[in-house]
């Protein structure tokens, strides 16, 4: 086992360099391309949209060997990276980008099944939080890597991303080659002639599949419930985070990914162990509860920001920006470990875990849409930040208050 978590370690590293183009693109869109609000929402949007299609790559998954998997994946995602380079204009760069996103290049997706079968087949409930909490800080390693030479590079260059984000792609390959080796070994289905029932069956059953996890597993349905309106607070700042940034208070790029992404992932970096000891002694229903509810604060924050500062006080929002960041990562540790370790945990087995994460990971997709195009729409409305914020901020209040409810409701049934 410890073999297996040194290597899944060292491949999130680069999986985390790779990810980071979800938060760098946006703000070099924003500011170099000047880009619109329609466009800027596929942007930003197409990396959580294309969560809903997890379902379907997990029964890909269940079918496919892993060799055949981890190649389509490769594919699907790496390709794209690598024709980043070859661009100057802002439309084919977002078609690449749309293509990398529906294999997971920003995270979930493609990776979801993948994600849960090694969760529950390498590592014991025990030990699960912690493990999962040191790669998750491999993760946030090379998000700030990538972050911080994006940041520095496009001030001297906005086309640095034509070097960078290929490179970023070969780093990719070497994630894959690793999660080949450490996954368990699927054999392919025996292959069966393809008809257009068949085809109708493979795009239906998972829609159903997911509809009929969700009737039967009560505990599980709240969960989700409770992570929907979480995500109304998170698409509403990730949202607006680039906008505010380059359309209130004018930063440049390395003011922008020093103060919202490497003091962001350092903090996270420092808080992820802890928090995965916390989970691993409290569990992550009420290791959730506590986050959602102290990430209240931070579009609460976002709108004193935005409104106390402007494009000639970039010094002082810089800094105010860095606080609110680190304030953020100090919630985020506890999503990012109950994202993944809450759904596994409803699995009533090893083999069922990949098909929890997979709804789950569906359910992104379909927030996604409802509230980041909700708080794009009403800044554009608008002109301010604040009403999209303000609602952001209740999100995260109900979504605490419903884990709370899950958790005890849970505990007192295990007391029977």
């Amino acid at each position: 086992m410890r073999r297996t978590l040194a290597m899944h370690v060292f491949a999130w590293i680069f999986r985390g360099m790779v990810a980071s183009i979800a938060l760098t693109l946006p703000f070099l869109a924003r500011k170099h391309f000047e880009a619109g609000e329609g466009m800027f929402f596929i942007i930003v949007g197409c990396m959580h949209i294309m969560q809903f299609f997890t379902i379907f790559w997990n029964r890909l998954y269940q079918r496919v060997s892993t060799a055949q998997y981890v190649i389509t994946v490769g594919a699907i995602i790496g390709l794209p990276l690598l024709a980043m380079g070859l661009f100057t204009t802002l439309t084919p760069l977002a078609i690449c980008w749309v293509i990398a996103a529906f294999g997971g290049a920003a995270g979930g997706v493609a990776f979801s099944p993948m994600n849960g079968d090694l969760l529950r087949n390498c590592y014991t409930e025990g030990i699960r939080g912690r493990a999962y909490a040191l790669i998750g800080i491999a993760q946030f390693v090379g998000v700030m890597i990538g972050g911080a030479i994006m940041g520095w590079l496009s001030n001297d260059d906005p086309l640095a991303y034509r070097y960078v984000y290929p490179c970023f792609a070969v780093g990719f390959v070497i994630t894959l080659v690793i999660l080949y080796r450490i996954l368990p070994n699927r054999p392919a289905e025996a292959p069966t002639a393809i008809s257009l029932q068949m085809l109708r069956r493979t795009l239906w059953e998972p829609i159903v599949d997911l509809g009929n996890l969700l009737g039967q597993d009560r505990n599980f349905r709240n969960y989700e419930i409770s992570f929907m309106a979480y995500g109304v607070g998170w698409m509403v700042v990730t949202a607006l985070l680039a906008l505010i940034c380059n359309d209130r208070l004018g930063l440049d790029y390395r003011e922008f990914s020093g103060s919202t992404i490497i003091f962001n992932q350092a903090a996270m970096i420092l808080l992820l162990f802890p928090a995965g000891m916390i989970a691993d002694r409290f569990g992550p229903i009420r290791l959730a509860s506590g986050a959602f509810l102290w990430l209240t604060g931070y579009p609460l924050m976002l709108i004193a920001i935005a409104l106390l500062f402007d494009a000639s006080s970039s010094d002082a929002s810089t800094i105010w920006l860095t606080l609110a960041s680190i304030y953020f990562a100090s919630g985020m540790v506890g999503v990012h470990l109950t994202w993944s370790l809450g759904p596994v945990s409803f699995a009533a087995n090893p083999s069922e875990g990949s098909r929890y994460l997979a709804v789950h990971g569906t359910l992104v997709g379909v927030r996604a849409i409802l509230f980041q195009l909700m708080a794009i729409g009403l800044y554009k409305l608008t002109g301010s930040f604040t009403i999209a914020l303000a609602i952001g901020a209740a999100g995260f209040v109900f979504a605490s208050y419903w884990m709370y409810r899950l958790g005890k409701t849970m505990r007192a049934s295990n007391t029977r």
